[in-house]
C-alpha cells in the first residue's frame, strides 16, 4: 500500500510540477538521488547479498555529487549510518569500494572537464572554493539560518507538509503490523539523512528552495507512512462489519482519504495556476518572437533582469547566434563578482567563462590575448560587496544607462552589439516589463528613438519583484 501512497504524493506535488520539470541542476540530482536510493543497501545485513546494487549506488552518488557537489552532505550522513551498522568487514569492503568508484569518477570527471576547457579543470572543487570557501554565492541573496525548516520545507512540500512532519514524528513509534522492522530502520535512517542535509546547508549563508529538491523523495515517503497509518488507525478502530454493509462512499473515502484529497485539490489548484498564468508572458514572449521573419526580427534586446525568459532553447533563431562577441541576441547580465587567483598555485579554471575566453584566445597574438586578460582582471573584485552587475547598473538609471551606452540616433542597419565594448546598438526589438515602459523617461527615449509597442500581455496576477517585474510583458519594434 505504501508505494501507491508514495507514488500519490509524488504525482500531486506542487514542487515537483512547478520546479522539477525545469532543466535545473537539481532537476537531475534529484533523479540521480532517487535511483541511488532505490539500490542502496539500507541495513548492514543487507550488504553481503547487494554488491551489485551497492556498486550502482555508489556510481549514481559520484554522478550526483559530480553534478552538484553539496549533494555530498546528503550521502556522507547516510554512507555514514551505513557504516555505523556494519560489523568491522563489511565496513572496510564498503569503504574500499567507495574510495575505489569515487576515485575513478572523479579522473573521468577531470579528464572530460581539462578535455572540454582546453586546461586542467575540476569543476567539483571549483564550485566549492567560489561557492563555499570564498563565498561567492552570497552575491545572490543572503537567508536566515532557519530557511530550511521555516520556508524551503513548507514550500517545497507545500499543502501536504503537515504529513511529511507527522510521518517524520511517528517514526519513534514502533511499527504498524504492516511494518518490517527492517521498513523502520529505513525510514529512521532516512530522516536522520535529511534533517542532517538540512543543518550543514543551513550553514551556508546562500540558500534556496531548489536546493533541497533531492530529499522531495524522501519527504513523500514520510508522507506516506503517516497516510498509511492513519488508514490503518481508522480501519482499527471501526466495528467488525461484512463488505455488504459498506456502503459503496465508504470505500471510496477509504480507499482515498478525504484529507488527501483536500491536499491535492489545494496543489493542483496552486499548479494551474503557477504553470497556466503566473509569469506566462516571459515565455510567450519568446514564441511571439520566435514567428516573425528572419527579415524582420533582425536583433533582439531585453531589457529585463537576467534571465527573465528563456534564451535560444526556445527561440531557435540560427541568424540570431553570437559570432565571437558580436551579438544580436543580448541581455542585461547578472554575472558574478569572480574571486581574483592571481597568486594561487591551483590549476583548475575559475568558471565557465574564463575557461571559453582560453579557448578563444588561441587564435588571438600575444599581444592582444594580454589585454584581454588584464581586462578580465580588472572586472574580478577581492570584495564582492563592492561589485554591480549590468542589470543592477541599469536599474539604479535607466535612463541615464541608455543614454550613455547607446546611440543617440538608431541605426536602421541594426548591426550586432559588441559587448566586450561595454556599449549597445539598437537593436530592431526590444522586450521589458510594463514597470519600465511606465516610467515617463525611458517611455519618452525610446519613443523619440522611433519604437512603438506591437505585442504585449499580462504576466501574472503578482510578482515577487514589482519594482523590476511588475505588469505586462512588452515587445517594442523600431519604426
Amino acid at each position: 500500500m505504501r508505494p501507491l501512497r508514495q507514488l500519490a504524493c509524488s504525482l500531486t506535488s506542487l514542487f515537483n510540477a512547478y520546479a522539477g520539470v525545469r532543466t535545473f541542476s537539481n532537476s537531475l540530482e534529484t533523479a540521480l538521488t532517487a535511483s541511488a536510493l532505490a539500490y542502496w543497501p539500507w541495513n548492514a545485513h543487507e550488504i553481503p547479498h547487494s554488491w551489485a546494487n551497492l556498486s550502482l549506488s555508489i556510481l549514481l552518488i559520484a554522478l550526483s555529487v559530480i553534478v552538484r557537489p553539496s549533494a555530498i552532505l546528503f550521502w556522507s550522513v547516510l554512507g555514514y549510518t551505513l557504516l555505523k551498522k556494519s560489523t568491522g568487514e563489511a565496513r572496510m569492503d564498503v569503504m574500499a569500494l567507495v574510495a575505489v568508484l569515487g576515485v575513478t569518477s572523479a579522473l573521468a570527471c577531470l579528464l572530460i572537464d581539462s578535455s572540454f576547457y582546453g586546461l586542467v579543470t575540476f569543476t567539483p572543487l571549483n564550485f566549492i572554493r567560489q561557492n563555499v570557501l570564498n563565498d561567492l554565492s552570497t552575491f545572490y541573496g543572503v537567508n536566515r539560518w532557519h530557511f530550511y525548516f521555516t520556508q524551503a520545507f513548507t514550500f517545497v512540500n507545500f499543502s501536504m507538509f503537515p504529513t511529511v512532519i507527522l510521518g517524520m514524528l511517528s517514526l519513534i513509534t514502533p511499527q504498524n503490523v504492516h511494518e518490517s522492522p527492517g521498513q523502520l530502520d529505513r525510514l529512521r535512517s532516512a530522516r536522520v539523512a535529511v534533517l542532517g542535509t538540512m543543518l550543514g546547508l543551513s550553514l551556508l549563508r546562500h540558500k534556496e528552495f531548489r536546493f533541497i529538491a533531492p530529499l522531495v523523495p524522501l519527504f513523500n515517503c514520510f508522507a506516506a507512512r503517516a497516510m498509511v497509518n492513519n488508514y490503518i488507525k481508522d480501519r482499527l478502530a471501526r466495528p467488525a462489519s461484512s463488505p455488504a454493509d459498506i456502503s459503496r462512499l465508504e470505500r471510496i473515502l477509504s480507499a482515498r482519504p478525504l484529507g488527501f484529497i483536500l491536499r491535492s485539490s489545494v496543489a493542483f489548484a496552486a499548479a494551474v495556476y503557477l504553470l497556466g498564468f503566473h509569469y506566462r508572458a516571459q515565455i510567450a514572449v519568446i514564441d511571439y518572437l520566435r514567428q516573425l521573419p528572419d527579415l524582420e526580427l533582425k536583433s533582439v534586446g531585453f531589457l529585463m533582469p537576467c534571465h527573465s525568459t528563456p534564451w535560444q532553447s526556445h527561440l531557435h533563431k540560427p541568424h540570431l547566434a553570437p559570432n565571437g562577441t558580436q551579438e544580436r541576441l543580448w541581455m542585461l547580465t547578472c554575472e558574478p563578482p569572480l574571486i581574483s587567483f592571481r597568486n594561487s598555485s591551483s590549476t583548475e579554471a575559475d568558471g565557465a567563462a574564463n575557461s571559453t575566453a582560453h579557448a578563444n584566445q588561441t587564435e588571438d597574438t600575444t599581444e592582444e590575448r594580454e589585454r584581454k586578460e588584464q581586462k578580465a582582471e580588472s572586472k574580478q573584485l577581492d570584495d564582492p560587496g563592492e561589485y554591480e552587475d549590468e542589470a543592477a547598473e541599469f536599474y539604479r538609471d535607466p535612463p541615464g544607462f541608455l543614454t550613455a551606452r547607446f546611440p543617440e540616433t538608431v541605426d536602421k542597419g541594426y548591426p550586432a552589439t559588441d559587448k566586450s565594448t561595454g556599449r549597445y546598438q539598437w537593436p530592431s526589438h526590444l522586450v521589458l516589463f510594463d514597470a519600465l515602459w511606465t516610467l515617463h523617461p525611458v517611455r519618452s527615449l525610446l519613443q523619440d528613438r522611433g519604437y512603438r509597442v506591437v505585442w504585449n500581455m499580462t504576466n501574472g496576477w503578482w510578482h515577487d519583484d514589482p519594482q523590476r517585474r511588475a505588469g505586462n510583458v512588452i515587445v517594442l519594434r523600431s519604426s
